[in-house]
């Protein structure tokens, strides 16, 4: 693996091991809800999208982290929706 592939990894694994703790530690402050959804992914997603919208609320991004990975040559799972 080329050095800017393998730092590039580095950092990734880096910043998913810390984002990963961020979500607990906001919903224990009390500043992140988490629901359960008896939905799949996408069906929940889409909802979901379309409260916000309803309210007035853009959703400016959605991520494709597979896609991502993929052109730096790792490989994750493809997206559940």
């Amino acid at each position: 693996m080329p050095k800017t592939k393998a730092l590039f990894a580095a950092v990734l694994l880096s910043l998913a091991s810390s984002i990963a703790a961020v979500p607990a530690a906001l919903a224990a402050d009390g500043l992140l809800v988490i629901k359960p959804s008896n939905h799949s992914v996408k069906d929940t997603l889409n909802k979901l999208t379309g409260i916000l919208s309803r309210k007035g609320i853009r959703v400016i991004a959605l991520i494709d982290h597979a896609a991502g990975a993929k052109k730096v040559g790792l490989k994750l799972p493809p997206p559940s929706c």
